[in-house]
């Protein structure tokens, strides 16, 4: 989950709490793509397009190539 708002976090974790999904979490587009470069792994990324340091939209470029 890339997303700068704790209360949105806190409502998305909420949501998939009794899924069984583990869930990351990146406050801005930067560390989002830094945790894609640890862990290729990741079956879906939930973004934010509007977050400090790096928007969500520049992020998924940088995590698609």
């Amino acid at each position: 989950l890339a997303e700068d708002n704790k209360t949105n976090q806190d409502i998305i974790l909420g949501l998939l709490d009794t899924s069984g999904i583990k869930i990351d979490i990146a406050n801005n587009g930067m560390l989002a793509v830094d945790k894609y470069k640890t862990n290729k792994d990741y079956e879906l990324i939930l973004m934010d397009i509007q977050m400090p340091e790096m928007s969500g939209l520049d992020a998924t470029i940088k995590i698609r190539k």
